[in-house]
């Protein structure tokens, strides 16, 4: 990939997502869709200090993109209805499911799915982006995996399952409709399957009619042999970095 000049960067799209592992980045193309350059830099400590040193180290950052997404926050999030959220207010949502402290709740409503999101944002992330980017949008990561996941076919049972490192999002959509979504600690393939399989049997999910799909990377992809051994069905991958590895990265186009 051939480095992004300064001349170039109003035809692309800066994509930013932080973990509390990992700081990725894909510059896109805006009319070709495709990724044109790709960073990613280990995170110690999910700190200010850790990550506002990246920012200043790469030039790049210092361009004017067309547009600058973030993904980011922590692990813990929570979906209600919209109509239940209109009477109540977040941090109350948030209380009935995780306990305290909690680190600034905030929530997207995402009106498509008609639902909310809420969840934990430092308040840090926020204000050392919008300083550094002044018009960028900010998103939690699991909003960006929510949109993605009906981003596509979803009327077809079909469990989504986001890897990454040390965790991964298992989500279940079916007739157009959130059946499902929560983040589980996994190492494995095996971990992967047994959170998977617990839920497709808690759900009463016939096997018949799902479809299974994995993005995101795993240790080792070769471990796929090793999924669908355990899960007893076809596993779909896709072949693209913008499918797989690089998938969260590259629907940060749905939040533009």
């Amino acid at each position: 990939m051939s480095p992004i000049g300064k001349g170039e960067a109003s035809q692309h799209i800066l994509c930013l997502d932080l973990s509390q592992h990992v700081f990725r980045v894909a510059i896109i193309h805006r009319t070709e869709k495709k990724i044109a350059q790709r960073f990613q830099w280990e995170i110690s400590r999910f700190e200010r200090e850790e990550v506002e040193v990246i920012l200043l180290k790469e030039d790049f950052f210092k361009f004017d993109f067309h547009d600058t997404v973030l993904s980011s926050g922590k692990d813990r999030n929570t979906l209600v209805p919209v109509e239940i959220f209109n009477h109540t207010k977040a941090p109350d949502v948030f209380r009935l499911n995780f306990t305290e402290p909690f680190d600034n709740v905030d929530y997207t409503r995402i009106s498509e799915l008609g639902i909310v999101n809420v969840y934990e944002f430092p308040m840090w992330i926020k204000s050392l982006f919008v300083v550094k980017f002044p018009r960028i949008k900010i998103v939690h990561r699991s909003t960006v995996f929510l949109r993605a996941m009906f981003d596509q076919p979803s009327f077809r049972t079909k469990i989504h399952l986001l890897v990454e490192a040390g965790q991964t999002y298992v989500g279940i959509t079916s007739k157009s409709r959130l059946q499902f979504l929560n983040l589980f600690p996994c190492r494995s393939a095996s971990d992967i399957a047994f959170h998977a399989l617990f839920v497709m049997e808690q759900r009463n999910i016939d096997r018949k009619e799902l479809e299974i799909v994995v993005y995101g990377k795993p240790v080792d992809w070769n471990e796929r042999a090793e999924l669908e051994k355990l899960m007893e069905q076809k596993v779909n991958i896709g072949n693209t970095v913008e499918q797989n590895e690089d998938f969260l990265l590259y629907k940060h186009l749905l939040c533009v």
